[in-house]
């Protein structure tokens, strides 16, 4: 695993010695998003950058060990999303809340309400997680990054 604490490097300067061309390129196009609607990856902890936007958590990229990618969002249950998304990505979201992997000492497994559709036995840390987006699938996690700096944009209150 990388080993880069000290120096808070820069995920993409780290990126292109981890992923595979394909990875890499669809990271590369998430980040370039970002940057676009003013947004960035900050150094969080080994293998992991946060996007915050004024204060605010929006979500995680991790580089994972078997040279892959993930980006992480966890805001997704309240109830300020459902009024900002269409039926095909409340859909795409449903279809990629992930089943506990929580490695972490989190609050336990519990029942989420996740736009209007309630799940059981849901890490409460990371429900949502993708693994190397790309195409549609890159689509829909750039609209739920806007959505939730829009939604703090206006200061719709949430609680993370």
């Amino acid at each position: 695993m990388l080993k880069r604490r000290e120096s808070k490097p820069k995920i993409d300067e780290v990126a292109k010695n981890h992923l595979d061309e394909n990875n890499l390129k669809n990271l590369l196009l998430l980040l370039n998003f970002l940057k676009n609607i003013k947004l960035s990856a900050r150094w969080h902890a080994s293998n992991s950058w946060s996007i915050n936007y004024k204060g605010k958590k929006i979500g995680f990229i991790q580089l994972r060990e078997s040279r892959s990618w993930r980006i992480m969002h966890n805001d997704l249950f309240y109830e300020d999303y459902d009024k900002h998304v269409d039926d095909e990505l409340r859909v795409f979201v449903w279809n990629n809340i992930a089943k506990p992997m929580c490695t972490q000492n989190c609050n336990g497994l519990k029942s989420l309400m996740v736009m209007g559709k309630t799940f059981d036995g849901i890490c409460n840390c990371w429900p949502f997680r993708i693994t190397n987006a790309n195409g549609a699938t890159l689509k829909h996690v750039k609209k739920l990054i806007k959505i939730r700096k829009d939604i703090i944009a206006t200061s719709i209150t949430l609680y993370h």
